[in-house]
């Protein structure tokens, strides 16, 4: 188990916070992840344990949990920098222009606001270190409304 929290875990989730995830890339990974852990266990599929049990035995939380918490915890250190720091700023740039037909691709901010609705629906882990109920609710409060920036990124 130390060389899965040490070495395997951060290979697999290098660069996390910033990814939006949609389901079937979330069930790849955790796919992943637990071939692993059954590795580990000294289990196969056909002897057909549960994931959640495998899981409890080794004392390990789901690999998308852990990317939650991750992405949580990158936005709480968003909120706190100041406004004049590059990174918050290309943060807070809105891209202008003509979309592409079909349905509009899920921002990162929609997906810290999807994790606030499963808080406040689940109540089973408190998450941002705070034990904050209502993530959306403070990402509303906090998150510019429809602010035109004062500076332009070329590209």
């Amino acid at each position: 188990m130390r060389i899965y929290k040490a070495v395997y875990r951060p290979i697999l989730t290098y660069g996390c916070e910033s990814w939006v995830l949609n389901k079937k890339e979330k069930v790849r990974i955790g796919a992943m992840e637990m071939k692993y852990l059954r590795k580990v266990k000294g289990v196969n599929r056909l002897q057909r344990h549960r994931n959640e049990d495998i899981r409890r035995e080794l004392e390990i939380q789901p690999i998308t949990e852990y990317i939650e918490k991750r992405q949580l915890e990158w936005w709480g250190h968003l909120m706190r920098l100041p406004n004049n720091t590059p990174t918050r700023k290309i943060w807070e740039a809105r891209s202008y222009g003509k979309r592409k037909r079909g349905r509009p691709e899920e921002t990162w901010d929609d997906t810290i606001k999807n994790y606030g609705k499963e808080e406040s629906n689940n109540k089973k882990v408190e998450r941002n270190g705070k034990g904050q109920e209502n993530m959306e609710k403070i990402h509303q409060q906090l998150t510019p409304k429809e602010k035109q920036p004062s500076y332009t990124l070329l590209g």
